[in-house]
């Protein structure tokens, strides 16, 4: 899928794709997902799966997405690395680990080479502290405390 929308008032980017769900025997399951970026949080993607129980959103640094395609990035709860798919056809991998567990999911690297160049051409690499809204991130953190 190529299909992105891009809504420059609000500066978010959507682009839909099919991931597919590995597990250890190599057998993949197609998911719905939706890859999603919003200028108002510079430094996260966010990935929502539309599963049969609901859809399941995470969210991690976009540099781990846009150098995931290029060499194996990450060293936390996201892991992203390029590769090739049983039918030899490039993919980007993410791994996501929870408490309760891990995913391993496969993307068309099409799909992640259109998103990762619009949200770069929306907020360029190195230019995201420019779009962040430090008082409403002081405000969060107050009223966590």
């Amino acid at each position: 899928m190529t299909d992105f929308t891009m809504d420059t008032a609000a500066r978010i980017v959507t682009q839909p794709t099919i991931m597919e769900l590995l597990d250890q025997s190599g057998f993949a399951l197609a998911l719905e997902a939706e890859l999603q970026y919003d200028a108002r949080d510079p430094y996260a993607a966010v990935v929502v799966f539309n599963t049969e129980r609901g859809r399941i959103t995470w969210s991690f640094g976009r540099d781990l997405l846009i150098g995931g395609m290029l060499e194996p990035t990450g060293d936390g709860d996201v892991h992203v690395w390029p590769a090739l798919d049983s039918n030899h056809r490039e993919v980007v991998l993410i791994e996501l680990t929870a408490v309760d567990g891990c995913a391993l999911v496969q993307a068309p690297i099409e799909d992640v080479r259109s998103f990762t160049d619009q949200i770069t051409a929306l907020v360029a690499p190195g230019a995201e502290s420019d779009f962040l809204d430090f008082d409403a991130v002081i405000a969060a953190l107050l009223g966590a405390a």
